[in-house]
């Protein structure tokens, strides 16, 4: 994340700056911790003098300084938490580019409408985030008239022994992990073993972050075949005319290929540096007014933010951008990374459909 801002900051100083000026950005690190975020905002506002704040990765970092933010004016244009509370909450000074849980898992409950899948098995962790994400596939798949069995245990499971026959009397057609850590691991693992998914007859599908991580193969190997996962980027999914320059610019720069929150951190630049432009002025009111009046065109696609409830929308959709990238990929390849595994979803950004395994 950092690198990518300090890409785009100079990028826009060598086109002129903004307002006239040069811009500089000031980096602190919150360690994931939240006092440590609360900490750094405090430094960043009243020592620093920012007129404005992009970043973070963290939810419960988020949920405690966007307060710091909120409090002394400065818009805060967040990246990567998902937390819905962070624009439910329906402050004024703060945005988030990017998905909130109640996006990603009603795409999840789409994902499996559209496939098809008529007898859905949801095991989730026993936990604030497990259980609201639960409910967010669910709503989709009671509407659509999808049965399913939700199994919740604890986020320590080591054993998922007393639930595995469980699914098997159910006989679902798909199994959605819902649960993080090392235990979303080891039910992948044991799924396997127990031939119930992935298999011909039941997808698995694994829609977190740990599913597109390093350790995922260190883990699983040769199981992790054929599980479905997520990601917001892939090189063959064009999000935007720009996307494929700036991938190109990021690898010349620090010879590494950029992840999802590369794009989100130079789109997160670029739109607060834009809305000050746009706005004349530093003023937060009047950064705000420029922000929730933008239609941008980010290397993650177009990016515009919703008003939430005044558009009749959920609250958590206050401040969000709208419609943020999220496909499905399915690995069928060990040692495949995310962004070499095909897209199977959605059909705007699909390169090849999804493949039971043989």
């Amino acid at each position: 994340m950092k690198m990518a801002m300090e890409l785009a900051v100079k990028e826009i100083n060598n086109a002129g700056g903004v307002l006239g000026r040069q811009i500089q950005l000031f980096v602190e690190d919150t360690r994931g911790i939240p006092e440590a975020g609360v900490a750094a905002m405090e430094k960043l506002i009243t020592k620093e003098n920012v007129v404005a704040v992009v970043g973070a990765f963290h939810s419960s970092v988020t949920l405690a300084n966007m307060e710091v933010a909120q409090r002394n004016g400065i818009p805060y244009l967040t990246l990567a938490p998902w937390s819905n509370l962070i624009t439910a909450k329906g402050y004024k000074y703060v945005f988030r580019l990017g998905l909130c849980n109640a996006i990603h898992f009603t795409y999840v409950g789409e994902f499996i409408k559209e496939q098809g899948f008529s007898r859905v098995a949801i095991v989730v962790e026993n936990t604030d985030f497990g259980l609201g994400a639960a409910d967010d596939v669910k709503k989709v798949l009671e509407k659509a008239g999808i049965k399913y069995e939700m199994l919740s245990l604890d986020l320590g499971t080591t054993d998922f022994t007393p639930v595995l026959g469980k699914i098997k009397s159910f006989d679902p057609n798909a199994i959605v992990n819902i649960f993080t850590g090392l235990a979303g691991y080891t039910l992948v693992s044991q799924l396997h073993d127990a031939g119930i998914a992935p298999t011909a007859k039941c997808a698995l599908i694994y829609p977190l972050d740990e599913s597109i991580a390093p350790e995922y193969w260190d883990t699983l190997g040769e199981k992790g075949l054929y599980v479905v996962a997520y990601t917001m980027f892939h090189p063959a999914a064009t999000l935007s005319p720009k996307t494929k320059d700036f991938i190109a610019k990021f690898e010349k720069e620090y010879n590494r290929m950029p992840t999802v929150v590369c794009l989100q951190a130079y789109d997160g630049i670029y739109v607060m540096c834009e809305a000050i432009k746009r706005a004349g002025s530093t003023k937060g009111d009047d950064i705000v007014k420029a922000l929730e009046e933008m239609k941008y065109e980010g290397v993650l696609g177009p990016i515009e933010f919703s008003k939430g409830p005044q558009e009749g929308l959920p609250n958590y959709m206050f401040h969000n951008m709208k419609n943020p990238p999220d496909m499905f990929i399915q690995y069928t390849k060990v040692k495949q990374k995310s962004i070499e595994a095909p897209v199977i979803w959605p059909s705007k950004y699909a390169t090849t459909k999804y493949t039971p395994p043989p």
